[in-house]
């Protein structure tokens, strides 16, 4: 019998946040992998003493995608639906069973992700239009009004986040894809260390199935945006945007016109 299961890649993250995520699944017919990039095994413990969760020591920092790999390989054969999660979000148990209900009644989505707040209650805009190189340097540009009047069409904030909507790709802080799906595609590609692999693989999927945004449903997520204050993890966003770039098209991708001039009509934005 296939079951629901998910993957978490953690490093050295606060045992309160991975408390809170650990609270929000569910407790029957549900499986977590957990991908351990830490230095050390200090997280052993913590999680071994979880029902249904499989704890993998890496021994080295091995990356997002590359984990969360690793980490379906332990039950890919067992995976109906598989939930990629970040050790800083939480919710409701329930979110995990209604996505897998609502994806059992419609085939052609491929990857689902949920209404996401701050956990303030603010929304956070999860849906996307596909980046060009010149919207990544926008939004790093420290001029308020521009970045606003950016945000409101590549963030797709000019509709209502209310209603189910098919979109370009997700924020990878929690998505849900067919475990067939995931291995069918070879899941995340391995070469992104950190940022843009969530992108990648939207691009992937929506070749095929629909990548769907599903309101009817909510978690929270902290979001640190560290990239823009670490300049460790910002020369590891450059690299990833560079690997993306290379892969999908810098200024000439014709499939990212298409796909992001449909979801703008859609909505009627001018």
């Amino acid at each position: 019998m296939k079951i629901l299961t998910a993957s978490l890649v953690v490093y050295k993250n606060k045992l309160s946040l991975l408390e809170a995520v650990l609270n929000s699944l569910p407790t029957e017919n549900f499986v977590l992998v957990v991908a351990d990039n830490s230095p050390t095994e200090s997280l052993r413990s913590f999680f071994c003493s979880k029902k249904n969760v499989i704890y993998i020591y890496l021994n080295s920092n091995l990356g997002f995608g590359k984990g969360h790999n690793i980490a379906f390989e332990r039950i890919r054969n067992i995976s109906e639906f598989h939930f990629i999660i970040n050790p800083d979000i939480y919710c409701d148990s329930s979110v995990f069973i209604k996505i897998a209900n609502f994806m059992r009644d419609n085939d052609d989505i491929g990857i689902l992700g949920p209404k996401i707040y701050y956990p303030n209650a603010q929304i956070q805009f999860s849906c996307r239009l596909l980046p060009t190189p010149l919207d990544l340097i926008l939004r790093r540009i420290p001029v308020k009004k521009l970045q606003e009047k950016h945000a409101v069409k590549n963030e797709l904030r000019f509709t209502d986040y209310k209603s189910t909507m098919e979109v370009p790709f997700l924020l990878g802080c929690f998505l849900c894809i067919k475990g067939e799906l995931y291995e069918k595609i070879n899941g995340f590609d391995p070469r992104y260390f950190m940022y843009l692999e969530d992108i990648d693989i939207c691009r992937k999927v929506n070749l095929t199935h629909k990548v769907l945004y599903y309101p009817h449903v909510h978690i929270y997520h902290h979001y640190a945006k560290e990239s823009k204050t670490n300049l460790r993890l910002f020369i590891a966003h450059l690299n990833s945007s560079f690997l993306y770039f290379m892969k999908w098209g810098w200024f000439w991708d014709s499939d990212r016109k298409i796909v992001n001039t449909k979801v703008l009509n859609d909505h009627n934005y001018h």
